[in-house]
């Protein structure tokens, strides 16, 4: 196979296969490049690095030491320019493998290369004013190496796309014994498919990758084109998978492997034998044929629609495809035309989303066992299963996003009009209503708190199911007051657990609750009664409740209990108390408590806002990198909570601080001498309620709004007061959906001015602020959640309008007049990371589009579907109104010696859908480049074309640096909420390979 064999307008990344690395640099084998540029834009080509036949010990050599990782960034970037290369795969196979000259450390340093390699890409970039250089990784699919190999959260935010090898599961390899499908799709249920080899398919594969941190969006699929062949015993059932083989069959022709056969191979096969003599396995939606007594495993157009549906559904990345060469590439073998395969996974991933979207974390049953014969032609097989509806959209809809509700059961006792009950409560504002608190008895068992607490059940039962659909109700247990010890007690053993799980489930049908919520206030809290081994205790607590839960369903039938947590913002908290992959792996929702990072508590010394959505660089404020709604969203989620779990929490409630004499109101970070007395309702000092603060407004005194923390605040006298208001509710909400989160948490209901007495801007405006603004358009602008954001200049600025005024829109520059320290207008504009030089937009304004959007977890087009596509850093953006996606190809070079994987991205876009449609892109043919023109012979490494592996690129940003403490506030008045996984809709078409080996497993 040549250049002149490859269609350009199926893929959007072609992969370059192999370099190999020597020392500390890159030897490549070919080069790829006048070619690709003969096409406008110029599709991206990408050096693939390492490959099975390359082995793990010259990349455990070269990461085993700063020095040798140094170098490696260093060369390699210079090559890959000098070459015109846009970016790097690493094909590392594999970490740790001692015997084949690994290292135990691999599993610490491949992360510390992939972050130092993101960083130098970075810097380069930055420096040159060039679009930054990609960085992607091919990894396995088997479980093993997966779990042992690969410190999977540190590596996925540094790398820009995570090809997993989802093929090779079955062969016949020297440690296998049964027949198995190359790349099953799902698992057998028959007996012999028991133990290990449940893990054996690409929904495992693909399910382990994704709980243990991969972001959706990252993850690519591969698919094989090629298939596997057996030879039978006389006595095995050919009919059926699972069969004892005695070898891997001859070597064919062309690929000239034992037990392989290229996908037009197969299609010569298919052609030999009679219609009866080719089944599809339903269960594990795979295809095989019987030659007796040869039994051939393989993928058809049947089984890659599957997969392509599959990863769809889920909101995958997108495809990769191993290899070009073994598909049917000139159309000679199978009677399809060229690229049967390929055109079948660009046509599929071309259709509408799915109306069916199904959360990765929850394992898909298959259907009974159905293995049927079909009528199958040769390179042609219609699918058996629906074609995917055309119903859905590609951007985010009402039911992208929650917004959880709390209603308290201490505000019946505040005197009227603030006095909350059940019947206050507006249905139509919130998806899911938390009710807060019951607490843990002694006895392990849940209790509530109120004596009315049973009555209020019923009434907020009935108010939610007064609307359609209705909205979710779930007790929270715990809370600040609460305390820990109940919780510690109660996790520490199997027994106890067990009480409280039984004892939960039967609590809430009883009171039709439809979930449970666990507000541990906080675990490993010593003092407090707590024991360090609650850091262990609390996830396994939360996997037994979601295996109850799930049990439950299995025999009952009724729709399962939802599981939340409520949870820190500080620091301590996250860093130290929580388990958050094992915690978020078992939760529907995460509920990020963002608030009261500023309280005037006996430990502050200084005032400061309540929930800033971004930090400050004030010198004197040490704690102010790590109090800000952005960095607590960033830290759950870069330690592996996935984007649609995590809700943030916004409270509708101030703080209080009475200055020290000589303290400056006009500036945040000063001294103050106590908590001002509290609300004359909330009776708690220092601490208001939204409706108490409207009265501080209302008298005359003008709101402050500081621009770099995009929080408004009120000078009273000697009174500072920090508060949120529709505005700065506004830009937290724009912050949620611009990362594709799951939605909002609103603490509390009864801090709202439920009633419209207090406020002027009617019933519950603080609430129809959030919802309204979760609801309308979604933002142009897609943010890599991992992105750390950079603030502007310090910008205080006084508003001439009322802050709690409702009827003015969070962004009408005509209602308001700033007076900044720093004019925005005139400050270099702010960049993205990808070191591309494009600045960076704000949510509120019209400006030039992010181009690094591809590790956000949310579709590349702008939200709102109006056609605005991201700009490319070397590229004008499209003007088709679709979005960027990507098919990475791995080619091999039939004949020779070397393995080529060429990687092109043509452009491909996302439509309206959510998925792919392929932009032509000419690939005019170029031939390889003379080695004479690359390295020296004498440097050079060939890698054997029958060992084949692939992967893919885009772009995401990498660690956070080292953050001060911040120590997390229990305030009685704050809670959260809960979260329930989404799909993330991105896909991109890659085209990648694998090759099994013994340790693979």
């Amino acid at each position: 196979m040549g250049s002149d064999d490859i269609d350009p307008n199926l893929c959007t990344h072609f992969n370059y296969a192999f370099a190999v690395v020597r020392g500390y640099m890159i030897v490549p084998i070919r080069e790829l490049r006048a070619k690709l540029d003969t096409v406008t834009p110029s599709p991206k080509l990408f050096l693939a690095v390492g490959g099975y036949t390359h082995g793990p010990d010259s990349f455990s050599n070269m990461a085993a030491s700063r020095t040798g990782r140094r170098l490696f960034v260093a060369t390699s970037i210079d090559y890959l320019r000098e070459h015109k290369f846009d970016g790097l795969d690493i094909d590392w196979e594999y970490p740790g493998q001692v015997e084949r000259g690994g290292r135990e450390e691999d599993y610490d340093n491949f992360p510390k290369l992939l972050q130092e390699r993101r960083t130098g890409f970075e810097e380069q970039g930055l420096q040159t004013g060039q679009a930054r250089l990609q960085l992607s990784l091919a990894v396995t699919g088997g479980k093993k190496t997966t779990d042992n190999a690969y410190d999977i959260p540190k590596i996925a935010q540094s790398v820009d796309y995570v090809l997993v090898m989802a093929y090779d599961f079955y062969g016949a390899f020297p440690q296998e014994t049964i027949t198995g499908h190359n790349a099953p799709l799902y698992h057998g249920h028959d007996d012999v498919f028991s133990g290990t080899y449940v893990y054996r398919n690409v929904h495992y594969a693909t399910l382990r990758w994704l709980e243990n941190g991969t972001p959706q969006d990252k993850l690519v699929v591969g698919i094989p084109s090629y298939g596997r062949c057996f030879v039978l015993p006389d006595y095995a059932d050919p009919t059926t998978i699972g069969q004892n083989f005695t070898s891997g069959c001859n070597a064919n022709y062309y690929t000239k492997e034992i037990g392989f056969l290229s996908y037009y191979e197969v299609c010569e096969h298919i052609d030999s034998v009679a219609a009866d003599q080719l089944y599809w396995d339903d269960e594990q939606k795979a295809s095989f044929l019987n030659k007796t007594p040869e039994w051939i495993s393989y993928d058809n157009e049947q089984s890659v629609r599957e997969k392509v549906t599959f990863l769809k559904e889920r909101r995958l990345a997108g495809a990769m495809l191993w290899t070009l060469d073994f598909d049917d590439y000139t159309g000679k073998f199978c009677g399809a035309g060229d690229y049967p395969l390929l055109r079948t996974i660009d046509a599929e991933l071309q259709k509408p989303d799915p109306d069916e979207i199904i959360d990765w974390n929850e394992y898909t049953t298959t259907p009974p066992p159905t293995t049927t014969e079909t009528t199958e032609t040769t390179g042609s097989s219609a699918p058996t299963s629906e074609e995917p509806s055309t119903g859905s959209t590609g951007s985010p809809s009402v039911e992208d996003y929650v917004i959880f509700c709390y209603f308290t059961n201490w505000a019946q006792w505040r005197t009227p009009p603030a006095k909350f009950l059940p019947e206050d409560i507006d249905p139509t504002l919130c998806t899911h209503y938390n009710y807060a608190f019951a607490r843990l008895g002694d006895d392990y068992m849940l209790h509530p708190y109120e004596e009315k607490d049973a009555e209020f059940y019923k009434i907020m039962r009935s108010v939610l199911d007064s609307v359609d659909p209705p909205r979710k109700m779930l007790l929270a247990v715990g809370g600040s007051n609460h305390g820990p010890k109940p919780f510690s007690d109660m996790v520490k053993d199997p027994t106890s657990r067990a009480i409280f799980i039984d004892a939960s489930i039967a609590y809430l049908r009883a009171h039709y609750f439809d979930g449970l919520e666990l507000d541990w206030q906080y675990p490993g809290e010593v003092e407090r009664g707590g024991r360090p081994e609650d850091y262990e205790n609390f996830p396994l607590l939360l996997q037994e409740l979601l295996e109850a839960f799930e049990e439950e369903v299995r025999t009952t039938s009724r729709e399962r209990l939802l599981l939340s947590v409520a949870v820190g913002a500080g620091m301590d908290a996250i860093d130290v108390e929580y388990d958050i992959q094992n915690i978020a792996r078992n939760v529907d929702y995460v509920l990020l408590m963002a608030y009261n990072f500023f309280v005037p508590a006996e430990n502050a010394n200084m005032t400061g806002h309540n929930a800033p959505l971004y930090d400050r660089q004030d010198d004197q404020l040490p704690t102010y990198p790590t109090s800000s709604v952005h960095w607590a969203t960033k830290r759950w989620l870069e330690n592996g909570t996935p984007q649609k779990k995590l809700v943030v929490g916004v409270s509708l409630s101030g703080y209080c601080f009475h200055l020290s004499a000589g303290s400056d109101g006009n500036m945040i970070g000063q001294p103050f001498d106590e908590p001002c007395p509290g609300g004359l309702f909330t009776a708690t000092a220092g601490f208001y309620s939204y409706y108490e603060l409207c009265d501080e407004v209302l008298d005359g005194h003008t709101p402050s709004w500081d621009d770099q923390q995009k929080v408004p605040y009120i000078v009273a006298r000697q009174r500072w007061i920090s508060y949120d208001n529709d505005r700065s509710l506004y830009e937290k909400v724009m912050f949620i959906k611009e990362r594709r989160l799951g939605g909002a948490m609103i603490w509390a209901l009864d801090y709202d001015d439920f009633s419209g007495v207090f406020c002027e801007s009617g019933q519950n405006p603080m609430q129809h602020s959030v919802n309204k603004t979760l609801r309308d358009w979604d933002p142009e602008e897609v943010i890599d959640w991992i992105q750390p954001t950079v603030t502007p200049n310090d910008t205080l600025s006084t508003l001439t309008s009322d802050a709690t005024d409702s009827t003015s829109s969070p962004t009408d520059e005509t209602t308001e007049t700033e007076t900044p320290v720093t004019n925005a207008t005139e400050e270099t504009p702010l960049t993205d990371a990808t070191g591309t030089g494009t600045p960076l937009t704000d949510a509120t304004e019209t400006g030039t589009p992010l181009t690094d959007a591809t590790g956000t977890g949310t579709p590349l087009t702008d939200a709102t579907q109006t056609g605005t596509p991201p700009t490319d850093a070397t590229t004008e953006p499209p003007d088709d109104g679709l979005e960027t996606a990507y098919i990475i190809v791995m080619v091999s070079v039939a004949g020779a010696v070397v393995l080529v994987i060429v990687l092109v991205p043509l452009r491909c876009f996302v439509c309206k859908t959510g998925f792919v449609a392929a932009d032509a892109h000419q690939l005019t043919t170029i031939s390889l480049t003379d080695i004479a023109n690359g390295p020296s012979a004498s440097n050079l490494s060939l890698v054997d074309h029958q060992t084949p592996y692939g992967r893919s690129s885009n772009d995401l940003l990498g660690t956070s640096s080292d953050l001060n403490l911040n120590s997390k506030q229990k305030i009685p008045e704050e809670r959260n909420s809960s979260s329930l996984p989404n799909e993330m809709p991105r896909h991109s078409q890659f085209a990648s390979y694998t090759h099994a080996d013994e340790e693979f497993w």
